[in-house]
């Protein structure tokens, strides 16, 4: 019988902080609590982008997964709530919460490339 688990690849690298490529992960500066909040915001923001970019959304522990919602369809009849979808809209939601709580705390007036799930009257109003 054929286990469901992903087997470990020789040639990969599982560890996610290296997936961080532009973030250094060692702060080596003396920084104030609010720097380093606003760093903190900053990586998980930057993580969760580079998971939506690379279609990386499924958590690798599929041990404690829950039994799925009742099926919802579209109008075509294909499903629109599969567990891809959830996690993709769950990464959304935080990061769209991350990205306000950034906004009020960072007075930048760059954000992120990809601010799809933020609307511009929210940059606006926190602006």
């Amino acid at each position: 019988m054929m286990s469901s688990t992903k087997k470990r690849s020789r040639w990969g690298c599982d560890n996610a902080g290296s997936s961080l490529v532009s973030l250094p992960t060692a702060i080596t500066v003396a920084m104030t609590s609010e720097q380093i909040e606003a760093y903190i915001l900053h990586v998980r923001i930057e993580e969760i982008t580079q998971k939506l970019l690379n279609d990386d959304i499924i958590p690798a522990n599929q041990d404690r997964r829950s039994l799925s919602p009742d099926s919802r369809y579209d109008a075509v009849g294909r499903r629109i709530n599969t567990r891809h979808q959830r996690h993709r809209q769950r990464l959304e939601d935080e990061r769209h919460s991350l990205i306000c709580t950034a906004i009020s705390i960072i007075s930048v007036k760059e954000f992120p490339e990809i601010t799809s799930s933020v609307s511009s009257s929210v940059l606006a109003d926190a602006a």
